[in-house]
């Protein structure tokens, strides 16, 4: 991504030569985070990362997201969808550590259990965190929801009388 200064024109910098180009762009923020959180005194951490057998430590700053530090640093076995911290394809069980959870809609149960969504968590400390959770956090978000639908009757009686 390359964003122009706004000296020359965007056809100025498209037509210019690589040289010329250097001075019309200007790098893009690597992190999404940094650009919805600035943040003056950034922090270095240590974030564990275990994911089946394997055990991963692998820096992160207080502006990246877990999702963001794992991708950088290209760790397998990880899934990840939405990025909006809801559809917890991403979670992990934080097994130690404290984070920010930020925007992520968690429920209350989840976040108890010590379930947090990569996507959104930011750290406040050194992290270890557990991936291949995701059966047990979806349980905890949505699982008293699933069992009202089971045992709703769908039946044209069950519609109108219940029991």
């Amino acid at each position: 991504m390359i964003g122009f200064v706004s000296s020359l024109s965007v056809a100025q910098c498209a037509t210019s030569t690589s040289s010329t180009l250097l001075k019309c762009a200007k790098p893009a923020s690597t992190s999404r985070s940094t650009s919805r959180r600035p943040n003056l005194t950034m922090k270095a951490y240590t974030l564990e990362v275990v994911v089946g057998k394997n055990s991963y430590k692998i820096p992160i700053n207080s502006d990246q997201t877990v999702l963001e530090a794992i991708e950088e640093n290209d760790i397998p076995g990880v899934d990840s969808s939405c990025r909006a911290g809801v559809c917890m394809t991403c979670s992990a069980k934080l097994l130690k550590g404290e984070v920010d959870l930020g925007v992520a809609a968690l429920a209350e149960e989840a976040e108890r259990e010590g379930f947090i969504l990569t996507c959104s968590a930011l750290p406040k400390s050194d992290l270890k965190v557990q991936f291949n959770q995701f059966d047990d956090a979806y349980e905890f978000q949505y699982g008293k929801y699933e069992q009202v639908v089971k045992n709703k009757d769908e039946t044209m009686m069950g519609r109108f009388f219940t029991k």
